[in-house]
């Protein structure tokens, strides 16, 4: 794996697994995930990698080269403390969108914090 392609998932449910196939689709190759609610879940297997812990791994992936993170947690307050603690940590929040995603013609894409996903 490249590290200019890796990324963490910082979030590990349903919402998780979406991110996930559109960063796969796109040619980011996923990590693993960090959960953030259930610190027991470290060391299984999730959408095909592994829960790695909580944001406490952050150091040790930078460490490894991964640069990149998308947060995937429904609340949106939790979505934006995430953000500020990743990109605190030094991290890139990539713009993800689906390629199957399909756009109106008057539609602005804009970002928000460097971060935005579309999805199909």
């Amino acid at each position: 794996m490249s590290p200019g392609t890796a990324i963490v998932i910082i979030g590990a449910g349903g919402h998780a697994k979406v991110v996930a196939d559109i960063a796969r689709r796109t040619g980011l190759a996923v990590t693993g995930f960090l959960d953030t609610v259930n610190p027991g879940r470290q060391g299984t297997p999730f959408h095909g990698v592994t829960v790695l812990g909580g944001l406490d791994q952050l150091d040790l992936l930078a460490a490894r080269g991964v640069r990149q993170a998308v947060i995937a947690v429904g609340d949106c307050g939790a979505r934006l403390q995430l953000a500020e603690y990743a990109v605190a940590a030094g991290f890139m929040l990539p713009v993800l969108i689906h390629p199957s995603a399909v756009l109106a013609p008057d539609v602005v894409v804009a970002c928000v914090r460097d971060a935005l996903r579309l999805s199909a």
